[in-house]
């Protein structure tokens, strides 16, 4: 929906997990966008400029070559190899995430009133409308990248996942301002998390 909600879950991921500083120069997207042949949506262009190369989440985006251009590693061209399945990816959808069977892909035929477009769970049977644009997308992406941790932290780390841990995230959470909506994935695991804690 906005740059907005992407910046407060890039906090969220940021307060939480750790990231970097660093950006991708345009002309990389730019380069990105061409050898697709597809217009990137507002949010997962600034996301590919300033996130991609910060975050610990796991989607797909673009690497920088030695020279400053598109590396030829970058997770985008996994688009290509989608394009060429038995029941190929249609060529305006951009591969940004895989996952048991499924591809998570933007459909960049679909653009709405604010130059957004959806994210389907796509595969080969069926596609699945999850996502109304990116932003939704990555939210949920850093909310289940952040319970891994932390689920991983009270199975593993000698000290345990601490309950004020846990709610600190969710004061987090709930001081950044997102909508009951954008809570949802909180609301469902929380008191999963609680349990866990010490």
């Amino acid at each position: 929906m906005s740059i907005e909600r992407l910046l407060k879950a890039f906090e969220l991921e940021k307060r939480v997990l750790g990231a970097g500083k660093l950006s991708c120069p345009r002309q990389v997207i730019e380069a990105a966008e061409r050898a697709l042949g597809v217009r990137f949506p507002p949010t997962y262009r600034y996301y590919l400029e300033h996130i991609h190369l910060n975050t610990s989440t796991p989607i797909l985006g673009v690497s920088v070559a030695q020279d400053g251009g598109l590396s030829k590693y970058s997770g985008v061209f996994l688009t290509f190899d989608a394009r060429k399945y038995e029941i190929p990816l249609p060529p305006k959808y951009v591969l940004i995430d895989q996952e048991h069977g499924f591809q998570h892909v933007i459909d960049t035929t679909q653009v709405n009133s604010s130059q957004q477009s959806p994210v389907f769970s796509w595969h080969a049977e069926e596609f699945l409308l999850k996502y109304a644009d990116f932003d939704a997308f990555y939210l949920e992406r850093v909310n289940g990248a952040i319970y891994s941790y932390m689920i991983e932290k009270a199975d593993e780390d000698e000290e345990g996942l601490s309950r004020e841990e846990v709610e600190a995230y969710i004061q987090l959470h709930h001081s950044l301002g997102f909508t009951e909506t954008e809570h949802e994935f909180l609301r469902r695991h929380w008191d999963t998390l609680r349990d866990q804690a010490n």
